[in-house]
């Protein structure tokens, strides 16, 4: 498979994870794809309410990790590197949570829910945070 021909709006997980093993930049560049996409529709959809800022950041540790993972020709955990938007009622440590509710909308827990927790530990990265309405 060529690395320098895909799409992101076409992208799967197992594709996902095959460019991965021919060029760990893939993933870093599919997070800057969607938050370009982010940008550029959001405005007028108005579907998301938190962005995570450290997104990219994350991806790119990811793309190191996948370097350890092609040099030992490990398989990667089922969700490396795939980025993900969560509904607002999941807590994430490091985005708020307001659950769809204005007063809450300044809402940091400490903790990231169970669910959010077997994400990451899958190699999910939260790219955002959708509204619930």
């Amino acid at each position: 498979m060529d690395s320098s021909a895909w799409q992101a709006e076409d992208m799967t997980i197992p594709k996902f994870h095959e460019l991965l093993r021919i060029d760990p930049s893939i993933g870093p560049k599919l997070v800057i794809k969607y938050l370009e996409a982010i940008k550029q529709h959001d405005g007028t959809l108005k579907a998301l309410i938190a962005i995570n800022s450290a997104a990219l950041e994350t991806a790119i540790k990811k793309s190191t990790e996948t370097l350890t993972y092609n040099q030992t020709n490990k398989p990667f955990p089922p969700l490396h590197g795939v980025p993900i938007v969560l509904k607002d009622n999941y807590s994430t440590a490091d985005l708020p949570t307001s659950a769809g509710v204005q007063a809450l909308q300044n809402l940091h827990t400490k903790d990231d829910s169970e669910v959010v927790s077997q994400l990451r530990a899958a190699g999910a990265i939260i790219l955002a945070k959708a509204n619930l309405h």
